[in-house]
């Protein structure tokens, strides 16, 4: 298991949380996010940097230096990225950082990857569109118009914060329109096997949320689960 502790060092753990090894270590800088581990190598955002390090610690680097990078996703030896300095247009380069460019010319607001898909948010004059594309370029496709954010994709429904922070999901038919399934503003949320476990925004900031809450994927059977504060 690697983490993020104290949110600026990396650690390394068996599966049973024993024999700790800093990977890396110190008391103060910016911190360090977005895991992914490709073959032999931990990529990690610190700051306006991706950089990576061997699974022992033993060789790091880094391999971009031009600005945040937001929504990072690795695939098929790729790095997608939106890049918050070009206007938060999407960028991909390669896993070693070379041969960057832009994917795509929008005002992204979140994308995710499926299989060979990308599935994406943009803004343009002031209307919120959801599309799909493939990664080779092609086949690009509006699937709907909303604003949104942390969008989703589970069998057959798009799941999505939209409109005052509240929790859609719309099927991915086209035809069927979207279905409000957490009226209260939503802090962040995450989707496991047959529920969707949530926070809610506190009333000082958004993020992180308060409380710890569990409902169906249908929006049904709403449970607290822990009544606590910055939950991430």
């Amino acid at each position: 298991i690697f983490y993020g502790e104290d949110s600026l060092n990396l650690v390394r753990t068996n599966k049973e949380l024993k024999d700790k090894k800093y990977l890396i270590q110190k008391s103060s800088g910016t911190n360090i996010h977005k895991l992914n581990i490709v073959g032999d190598w931990i990529y990690y955002v610190s700051g306006e940097t991706l950089n990576r390090i061997t699974l022992d610690g033993a060789e790091q680097e880094t391999i971009y230096k031009s600005g945040y990078l937001l929504d990072l996703t690795i695939k098929n030896e790729w790095i997608y990225f939106i890049n918050f300095a070009d206007d938060y247009n999407i960028y991909k380069m390669d896993i070693n950082g070379r041969n960057l460019q832009r994917f795509l010319k929008v005002n992204a607001s979140d994308m995710a990857i499926y299989d060979d898909q990308m599935i994406f948010c943009y803004e343009k004059n002031g209307k919120g569109y959801v599309e799909s594309i493939n990664l080779d370029g092609t086949d690009r496709k509006l699937e709907f118009e909303a604003l949104c954010t942390d969008l989703l994709k589970v069998d057959d429904f798009y799941y999505y914060m939209g409109e005052a922070a509240k929790l859609y999901r719309k099927k991915i038919d086209g035809k069927t329109p979207p279905e409000i399934l957490i009226r209260d503003e939503v802090s962040s949320y995450i989707i496991i096997d047959e529920n969707i476990y949530y926070s809610l925004q506190s009333k000082d900031v958004g993020y992180p949320g308060t409380d710890l809450y569990k409902i169906g994927l249908d929006g049904s059977d709403s449970t607290l689960l822990l009544n606590t504060n910055l939950v991430e």
